[in-house]
């Protein structure tokens, strides 16, 4: 972790995790590490899972992974090239499928970065030169609105917790007066809402940041 902190590495970490440098990082014991910050801050757990965060076998890791891609994957790296990625599978992986045969089921597979055309998304999977399309955090309604008509292909859902947050400034007017705040809640109402800017696509939340797909979230009907 504290090379996240070296400037010669160039990290975007370090910017990311601004609130705390190397000298915050305190290993307790074999199994646990402390972080000392430098100030509070709600969001380490997600700082931590973004991607330059990835750490590697300190006792495998030969100084270069696209050459000796050591790990416990499915598949293992094969051709690395600007915007695309081929993923081969490895002959050895260690778990067997429910079934009893031999993991993974697929051969190969081919990971490629087209961009932020919505338009090339959408003509690469109708036009058959990709299988599928993960759009990850891309909410855009165009690849809904110009794919659900189509019959070669099928669009999953899946309930997840993006969500798009107003907050007032309590400290400044009108939002100071609470009732005020109180008056732009009353005026949402979710149906509108959902139809206007999710497509009807979405599911019941609440009126505070906490999805119902999370497991703890609190099963309370009359807070809906």
């Amino acid at each position: 972790m504290s090379e996240w902190f070296k400037e010669e590495v160039g990290s975007s970490i370090a910017g990311l995790m601004s609130y705390m440098d190397a000298t915050g990082i305190e290993k307790v014991d074999d199994y646990t590490v402390r972080l000392n910050l430098n100030t509070a801050e709600i969001g380490v757990p997600e700082h931590l899972f973004h991607y330059p965060a990835l750490m590697l076998n300190s006792r495998t890791f030969e100084g270069d992974f696209l050459k000796a891609p050591h790990g416990t994957a499915l598949h293992t790296g094969y051709l690395y090239r600007r915007r695309e990625v081929l993923l081969k599978a490895r002959s050895d992986y260690w778990q067997k499928a429910p079934d009893g045969q031999p993991l993974p089921y697929l051969d190969e597979m081919e990971f490629i970065d087209m961009g932020d055309d919505t338009s090339a998304w959408m003509a690469a999977i109708k036009g058959g030169q990709v299988d599928y399309l993960d759009l990850a955090d891309n909410v855009s309604p165009d690849f809904y609105n110009g794919l659900k008509d189509d019959a070669s292909v099928q669009i999953d859902g899946l309930a997840t917790g993006i969500c798009r947050v107003l907050r007032m400034r309590v400290d400044i007017d009108p939002w100071t007066d609470n009732k005020v705040r109180q008056a732009l809640r009353l005026c949402r109402t979710g149906k509108r809402s959902s139809a206007w800017l999710i497509l009807g696509k979405d599911c019941k939340a609440r009126t505070f940041t906490c999805t119902p797909v999370t497991p703890n979230t609190v099963r309370n009907p009359s807070r809906l």
